[in-house]
């Protein structure tokens, strides 16, 4: 705990005196924006338009599909905990170096999941946005501090906003 306050507070006295056009602050947080891995986007994105447009198509069925099933989910577990109120938790967060359900998670095998997870899903926005010819603005990184909490890839928004709602949809849901 003590090493990661450290980084946070480093990172943010580090990042809250300097001023650099391809870094955006809000507080103890900082997005880092990059043009490194668009060209890579744009060369998985022109390999099969027509293929990456199916599979996000079909990744819209899913995700409705599984956003009705979560509702339900969560209906019958308000259900039960209504009626009973001693009932075990329906979802546990998993956190690394905890024991869940058993099963001990290693730090560095949650890490690398939690990475390769958090790149291939930022980077399916990407392809799927340039296989429907919209322009990657940037891709990046978002700092808490000196530690990184997440990632990014900025489509333009104002020729997002004016392409029909499927395409919208298909750049949405396909991260997921």
């Amino acid at each position: 705990v003590s090493v990661i306050l450290a980084l946070i507070i480093t990172g943010w006295i580090y990042h809250r005196g300097r001023k650099r056009k391809n870094i955006e602050r809000f507080g103890p947080l900082a997005l880092y924006h990059t043009n490194r891995g668009i060209k890579f986007i744009e060369k998985i994105a022109s390999l099969s338009p027509r293929f990456w447009k199916v599979f996000a198509s079909i990744g819209v069925i899913v995700g409705f599909i599984f956003m009705f099933d979560v509702a339900l989910g969560m209906y019958f577990s308000a259900k039960t905990i209504l009626i009973t109120p001693t009932a075990p938790a329906g979802a546990v967060i998993i956190l690394p170096g905890l024991e869940v359900m058993g099963i001990r998670i290693p730090v560095l095998g949650w890490l690398m999941g939690v990475i390769v997870l958090l790149f291939s899903h930022e980077f399916a926005h990407g392809i799927i946005a340039r296989a429907e010819k919209i322009k990657v603005e940037s891709v990046g990184a978002l700092f808490l501090g000196f530690l990184p909490i997440g990632a990014f890839v900025k489509p333009d928004e104002k020729h997002l906003r004016r392409v029909k709602t499927i395409k919208q949809l298909r750049i949405f849901a396909v991260g997921s």
